[in-house]
């Protein structure tokens, strides 16, 4: 599916995913250099605050995956590319006091932190996920 992305694209191929989902793409960003960017919305706390501080459902948890690295240590698998996280002020499964440690750890990535809870807001990530990908076209001469 990626490559017909990819092909249809140009190459130009982006990510967004909330919850789970974030957990998925920063997993496929980290792991294919075809993905230019990606958003992250409603996750990017430490493992310790959010996954093993309170009963999860099972598709946040991947056995082992600490034993690579913590959070902090996933989002610079995505570096040099473009990386954008939104969280809420008010989100109980993924706190934003912790993504904001995770981020400032990493030393990667652009950052909303807006008044809500576990959920997507939107405003500023889809204008710059869109943005990143323009860039990249125009770097690659397609526009």
């Amino acid at each position: 599916m990626l490559d017909w992305i990819g092909e249809t694209r140009r190459g130009n191929v982006g990510c967004i995913g909330f919850s789970g989902g974030a957990l998925i793409g920063l997993l496929l960003a980290a792991t294919d250099e075809r993905i230019k960017a990606t958003v992250l919305s409603g996750f990017a706390s430490l493992m310790r605050d959010s996954i093993l501080a309170s009963r999860h459902c099972l598709d946040n948890y991947i056995p082992g995956l600490l034993a690579i690295g913590e959070t902090p240590q996933l989002l610079e698998l995505v570096k040099p590319r473009a990386l954008f996280i939104e969280s809420g002020s008010d989100d109980h499964l993924f706190p934003s006091e912790s993504v904001k440690h995770a981020l400032h750890e990493s030393k990667w990535g652009e950052a909303h932190f807006f008044a809500g809870g576990h959920q997507v807001n939107g405003t500023k990530a889809i204008p710059w996920l869109l943005n990143e990908l323009g860039k990249e076209q125009q770097q690659r001469g397609t526009v």
